[in-house]
């Protein structure tokens, strides 16, 4: 039995835009994000010949293609999707089923998908692994905005583990707010980040979303 017979592919002639990318992030979460990358990019340069963006948690590719399209051509950016397709234990019974069926089909379709839209190696890259071993390969201060919406039940961790991959002046959305876990791990992290470093706040996009400003020191 394949995919289709579960469901989860679409077919590429039906994908021809990242709107239409199978997965869960809303076209107004989608907006927030590009209007978060697009406010940046005017306060700060990008670094080096590229404005970095960083995804951790991409799936099919749908929030990646809303951040690789936030600045058009006008500013040359790149977005590092970090996940291991492989579903989050949490989930393997629910939203990320197909991950348990299909062992790395996730992955083949984000590729399928990305490179479809032309965006694969041109505006995205892609790392398969999970989060907490990825960060070795990112310098700080890297990434101007990063979206993190990998492991509900770790999302602690991986801003701590992140956070300093942001650059000055940058931005991290955090997403999923409304699941318990995460909700629990955001009032930590307002709890715990120095106020002098970083701005947090919340806002309410189709679910609540968290902001993380990291300061100019």
């Amino acid at each position: 039995m394949n995919g289709k017979e579960y469901g989860f592919q679409k077919e590429l002639d039906l994908i021809d835009a990242y709107e239409k990318v199978p997965g869960w992030c809303s076209v107004e979460k989608m907006r927030f994000m590009q209007a978060q990358i697009k406010d940046i990019a005017r306060r700060i340069p990008p670094r080096g010949k590229h404005f970095e963006i960083l995804d951790l948690g991409s799936w099919k590719g749908r929030s990646a293609g809303a951040l690789a399209n936030a600045l058009g051509e006008n500013v040359p950016s790149f977005v590092w999707c970090v996940d291991h397709w492989l579903g989050a234990p949490a989930e393997r019974e629910t939203n990320h089923i197909q991950a348990g069926i299909r062992p790395l089909s996730v992955l083949w379709e984000f590729l399928q998908y990305m490179a479809h839209l032309g965006l694969l190696g041109k505006k995205i890259g892609y790392i398969s692994m999970p989060t907490a071993e990825a960060v070795r390969y990112f310098d700080d201060g890297q990434f101007s905005f990063m979206f993190i919406d990998a492991d509900h039940e770790n999302m602690y961790r991986d801003a701590m583990l992140y956070l300093p991959k942001l650059k000055p002046g940058g931005v991290a959305g955090l997403d999923d707010l409304n699941w318990p876990m995460v909700r629990r791990d955001w009032n930590r992290l307002n709890e715990e980040l120095a106020r002098d470093k970083f701005e947090l706040s919340e806002h309410n996009v189709n679910g609540p979303v968290g902001r993380i400003l990291k300061k100019t020191v």
